[in-house]
């Protein structure tokens, strides 16, 4: 999608796309609304999480332990889906691509950092004490991706028609398929050190979030 299938492209062919206009005030599943604004939602979630915690109990330690397992997988499930979609994977206002990413993590399933979120998100309610939350916490982030896919799939369809389709008719939305996807020849992986710079935001939210569950255990 848009933050998990692109490479850059000319602002002027992206915001000629009538997918990417926010001027529609109804919202409807391919609404640019959840889009432009889902960071938010990801912040409310985790002061949300934050405030529950200290109502809760500290995690046992096995059940830190799961916590932190669902923590690294989707630490490692985003920076190698990054690796693939280099620096265009931030799109704050509207999505765009020039080429659809179709190997790696995005042959297996069409969109691996949202699920890499919503694993990260598990996991720290988890590791958090609250493993009774991880149903509702997950639920949001679904909702709110299964709005914004909508919306990013639309605009992927627009600009690559046939192409897409036979990629979404190959490749499920959520559940990882058993196969894999060589990148083509001649592909380079995004640098490792631009890529932890890019995602410096995302390592600074894992430790807070890591160092929080910490402190309340110890607490």
């Amino acid at each position: 999608m848009p933050e998990s299938l692109q490479a850059p492209l000319p602002q002027a062919e992206s915001a000629a796309s009538p997918a990417a206009s926010p001027e529609s005030g109804a919202l409807s599943l391919d609404t640019p609304w959840f889009f432009q604004y889902r960071s938010r939602l990801i912040i409310a979630l985790a002061a949300l999480i934050v405030i529950a915690s200290w109502w809760g109990r500290p995690a046992t330690w096995p059940l830190a332990a799961a916590g932190l397992a669902l923590v690294a997988f989707s630490f490692f499930l985003r920076l190698w889906s990054i690796r693939q979609i280099g620096g265009a994977a931030r799109r704050r206002v509207q999505p765009k691509a020039s080429q659809l990413i179709n190997w790696g993590p995005f042959g297996l399933v069409r969109n691996p950092i949202y699920l890499a979120n919503m694993a990260f998100f598990a996991g720290f309610t988890v590791f958090a004490g609250l493993p009774w939350l991880v149903p509702a916490v997950v639920g949001i982030l679904f909702l709110q991706y299964t709005f914004t896919v909508r919306f990013e799939e639309k605009f992927l369809r627009e600009k690559f028609g046939p192409a897409f389709d036979e990629y979404a008719k190959s490749t499920p939305r959520w559940l990882p398929a058993l196969r894999w996807v060589p990148p083509p020849d001649g592909f380079t992986p995004y640098p490792v050190l631009k890529m932890l710079k890019r995602e410096r935001s995302f390592l600074i939210q894992l430790l807070a979030c890591v160092g929080f569950a910490v402190a309340r255990a110890l607490l």
